[in-house]
């Protein structure tokens, strides 16, 4: 990126040829991303090292703290203290360490990748912690006080909702951010407000130099006193990435003024992402860090672009373009790792970014004077409160609006690159001609990172821990989920049901199947019918006799948001072209006193393509299905009953429906021992090959003109 924009500014003559370096690089990067889980391959270990504390953070361990042996140490760590200790202080810790993981479903959030990226290796449960020097690092020391000391100002005069607000975006402390409020916002595209915002960090550092000047300081003199306030405050905020773009962007932005050279926005921003990635290469892979400088992109080259395009002489519309060319820069960025975008963002931004700098100015001043008298400061702070009020009634009218949300889902890399391509076309043609073509090239950029080509049949074994989970795609677009539950996942809902069904565009299922109602089976589908975020057309219900209170506490959530009640039971059947599933257990009405006997078992049929899943049934259940069902056809693929437990999965039914494959959804260590090593030898003895969420992620079948391929997320 940084390459594109120096080359750009060298030679505009030969400006295609610079555009041309942007979507390599692009593709590049969602290629390599894949890959850089290698960078920082750790294993675990018991480790011994001495380092700087130099930021901490509160969670429910108690405090994170996050050491480096050194301001330029690549290898740094996270510590899992029950005690608070002051930034700037050294101390030696000895313990175990481990890795972050690699994602194991799609759309889950890349925590490896995003740790890496900011140079940290890995995170220690420590056995000892020891003091070696308190305010080693003064600055860091110093910095820190006064971050807190400006946090507890902000908490005296205002509630802890907007406190919190002010604290992350002036301090770029987010740990006690009111959850409801940062969703909100961050789903109406105001969430950017919510960090330090490098426009007015830039905004402010100059009027520091103009009045650190106006004293009758040189030039110079003032150039390096406001630079060094400004990267203090840097200090004091974390270094985080759009603050690092700010501080870098102001001393180019200074120096320019002094050297009497002409500020550029692009060769600033150019020059700041290289001081980024020299300092930490991984940064190419951090959303923050994309969506800073695409940001940039936007306002630099998309916003002159369009405005070029008409004449008018409007701010409003100055405005409304602006936020519209920043969407375009980082659409495809937005919809990678968010999966989607709030159409009335653009709008919504036009009203709040220009009073954002009423806010500043408001929370700033506050926090200063509380200093002196916190009871002025409870006044003067009033202007950001019923600012950031406003911002919440008008995102949530927003939000109530029909379809105001756009889900697309992931675009692949490919369509990444397509859609750049055609932006990069846009930017190249003649702007005073063919005005209409010109802005209307833009719409196929967005059809191309939008559009989710389906044209196979789908069947994906969510890793969810201990449980079940098993969504299934036909070309025609049916979504069923079957489950979707888990007893050692207790976010399975935040953390992988919803980023993986909205990974796919899906903000609508047709079908969930419940096998059974243990909490393994169905923790994140009552989490579906509670958070209302996800729709489902139609609830199945195995038909049994046991129907307890969790049992028909399922059908009142699922009721009362609007979905259809059915009852699924041995001969019920849904087809669809070449797409057919049949329940083979239970009968109507089952009757039994154990949940795992009345699973749902279902043969599911797409073209070539069979597959038997079985619920949590136990041996005697499968005897009872192989008395019934005689001479059933191969199926290529058996979900192991009950999580490979040794209590079922028979020789005598695995030889009746002879898998090709078995899948066997199970969590790590997890307390049952599954799956049991006797079942793994009757699998193995027969020559069928096997395998687990727990050590392969996801597992997807995709089955395309009778061709059949199974992969596995982890592996990847």
């Amino acid at each position: 990126m940084a390459i594109l924009i120096v080359s750009f500014r060298i030679n505009k003559k030969k400006m295609h040829k610079a555009y041309l370096i942007y979507p390599a690089l692009i593709l590049i990067g969602f290629l390599i991303i894949n890959y850089s889980n290698r960078i920082y391959n750790f294993t675990e270990s018991n480790i011994e090292i001495t380092g700087t504390v130099y930021k901490v953070k509160e969670s429910s361990y108690g405090y994170m703290l996050y050491v480096r042996k050194n301001i330029f140490d690549r290898e740094r760590f996270i510590i899992y203290s029950d005690k608070e200790y002051d930034e700037g202080t050294v101390i030696q810790v000895k313990g175990n360490a481990t890795g972050f993981a690699m994602p194991s479903n799609p759309g889950a959030f890349n925590t490896k990748v995003y740790y890496n990226s900011l140079k940290i290796k890995g995170k220690i449960k420590p056995d000892s912690i020891k003091i070696i020097k308190a305010d080693y690092d003064k600055i860091l020391s110093y910095t820190g006080k006064l971050s807190d000391m400006l946090e507890n100002n902000y908490k005296k005069i205002c509630s802890d909702k907007y406190s919190s607000v002010f604290s992350a975006m002036i301090l770029g402390k987010k740990d006690e951010l009111d959850d409801g409020l940062e969703t909100l916002f961050s789903d109406n595209g105001i969430g950017h407000i919510l960090a330090i915002s490098g426009l007015h960090i830039s905004l402010i550092g100059m009027a520091l130099y103009k009045l650190i000047k106006r004293t009758g300081a040189g030039d110079i003199l003032s150039m390096a006193a406001s630079v060094t306030i400004i990267g203090l405050y840097g200090i004091m905020t974390g270094n985080n990435v759009s603050t690092v773009r700010a501080v870098v962007m102001f001393f180019a932005m200074v120096y320019s003024n002094v050297a009497e050279k002409t500020y550029d926005i692009a060769s600033a921003s150019a020059l700041a992402a290289i001081v980024s990635l020299l300092d930490a290469p991984l940064l190419l892979f951090n959303c923050s860090f994309l969506l800073s400088y695409l940001a940039i992109i936007g306002i630099a080259y998309i916003f002159p672009a369009i405005k070029n395009i008409f004449e008018y002489n409007s701010k409003l519309l100055d405005g409304f373009i602006a936020s519209l060319s920043i969407q375009l820069a980082a659409l495809p960025v937005n919809l990678f790792y968010f999966f989607k975008i709030q159409l009335l963002s653009v709008l919504v931004n036009v009203v709040v970014i220009p009073m954002m700098t009423v806010v500043m100015i408001s929370a700033i001043v506050s926090g200063i004077i509380c200093f002196i008298n916190p009871e002025i400061g409870k006044l003067t702070i009033g202007a950001a409160v019923y600012s950031l009020k406003f911002f919440e009634i008008l995102c949530g009218i927003c939000s109530k609006i029909p379809s105001s949300v756009w889900t697309p889902g992931r675009p692949s890399g490919a369509n990444i690159v397509i859609y750049y391509m055609i932006i990069l076309i846009f930017l190249m043609q003649p702007f005073k001609k063919k005005r209409i073509w010109n802005i209307g090239i833009i719409i196929p950029s967005i059809a191309a990172v939008s559009i989710r080509l389906h044209f196979y049949f789908e069947m994906t074994f969510i890793d969810v821990g201990q449980g079940d989970g098993i969504y299934m795609e036909t070309p025609e677009g049916t979504t069923v989920l079957i489950d979707g539950g888990s007893s050692d996942n207790k976010k399975l809902y935040e953390y992988t049901l919803e980023p993986f069904l909205l990974s796919k565009g899906r903000k609508k299922l047709d079908a969930v199947i419940v096998t059974h109602c243990d909490n393994d089976h169905i923790s994140g589908i009552r989490k579906i019918f509670t958070e209302d975020n996800i729709k489902v057309k139609t609830l199945y219900m195995p038909s049994t006799t046991m129907t307890d209170e969790v049992y028909t506490e399922l059908i009142e959530l699922a009721a009362e948001s609007g979905t259809d009640i059915k009852y699924i039971y041995e001969g019920y059947s849904m087809t669809e072209k070449d797409f057919y599933m049949y329940c083979l257990h239970p009968e109507y009405e089952y009757d039994t006193s154990e949940r795992n006997d009345y699973s749902t078992t279902l043969y599911i049929r797409y073209d070539n393509f069979s597959a038997l899943l079985t619920g949590d049934i136990s041996g005697e259940i499968e005897n009872n299905i192989l008395q019934k069902y005689k001479d059933f056809p191969q199926v290529t693929i058996l979900k192991a009953a009950h999580h490979g437990s040794r209590f079922s999965n028979t020789e005598d039914f695995i030889d009746e429906f002879a898998p090709q494959n078995i899948v066997i959804s199970c969590g790590k260590d997890n307390s049952y021992g599954h799956p049991h090593r006797e079942t793994i030898e009757r699998f193995e003895n027969k020559g069928i090959p096997w395998l687990t969420t727990m050590e392969n992620g996801a597992i997807t079948v995709i089955v395309n003109k009778n061709n059949t391929k199974i992969n596995t997320y982890l592996d990847e």
